[in-house]
């Protein structure tokens, strides 16, 4: 029986975090975050900012997604700035939740 030569499987490509997904190939900075087109303007007092800061997220394999978004929500309810939409309180605060 003749043996049949199999081409190995393509390697995997490499892992990324969502931190790969914002930079061009040189290594710079491409994008350093959305921004609606109109942005929502409302203080945000030091402690919603603290709070937020307390469970950063780093995009680490040992971080689950789940449970920063859960604490962000939970913060977001601190919060309740007049005239500003629960989707723009959180648009203009979740870059405070991540490292």
């Amino acid at each position: 029986m003749a043996e049949q030569h199999q081409n190995p499987p393509p390697p995997h490509p490499p892992r990324r975090t969502l931190g790969d997904y914002g930079l061009r190939n040189n290594g710079e900075i491409a994008n350093l975050g959305f921004q609606p087109a109109n942005p929502v303007m409302f203080d945000i007092k030091n402690t919603i900012i603290s709070a937020l800061k307390e469970d950063q997220h780093s995009g680490a394999e040992t971080q689950c997604p789940n449970l920063h978004l859960s604490h962000f929500y939970d913060v977001c309810d601190y919060t309740d700035p007049p005239g500003v939409s629960e989707s723009n309180k959180r648009l203009r605060l979740f870059k405070f939740s991540l490292t």
